[in-house]
């Protein structure tokens, strides 16, 4: 996998353009880690930082929302690490993307009061997983050991 600078995802909603805008501008009112940054209206994008309480690195997400019909609209997200990083393979951002986008779609159906982030999983499976592997591989060593020196 190579590195990139960027995530980005794509998704309709079931409201006009501007209604789609109002909502979205409405989620820093509600959600605490989330800050409206920039308008640029060069690129007709908004943009916003997604702050972590436990992680110092924050994100950036650009917004262009691009009318489809009267009662549609499509919503176009990006996000990249606030001091431009490189990543490969980053939980912590792909959560964030999707919290967003959650977040923009309780916005949109009048639901943001009652919205909840979701939380990175810590993984039960991996970590049991590693530590079988572990088990194995000390249990290996040891017969190794046996071996060499018998």
């Amino acid at each position: 996998m190579s590195k990139q600078n960027h995530l980005s995802k794509d998704f309709f909603v079931e409201a006009p353009e501007h209604e789609t805008r109002q909502a979205i501008m409405g989620i820093p009112q509600f959600i605490n880690n989330i800050t409206f940054i920039n308008e640029d209206r060069v690129t007709t994008s908004l943009g916003f930082l997604y702050k972590r309480p436990s992680v110092e690195q924050d994100h950036c997400i650009n917004v262009s929302i691009l009318p489809l019909t009267n009662h549609q609209a499509r919503v176009m997200l990006r996000i990249s690490y606030a001091n431009g990083q490189f990543f490969q393979k980053d939980t912590l951002i792909y959560n964030a993307l999707l919290n967003f986008e959650s977040a923009v779609h309780a916005a949109v159906n009048g639901s943001l009061p009652n919205y909840k982030a979701q939380e990175i999983k810590t993984g039960a499976v991996r970590t049991y997983l590693r530590s079988v592997t572990m088990f194995f591989a000390s249990v290996s060593v040891f017969f190794l050991s046996k071996k060499v020196a018998g």
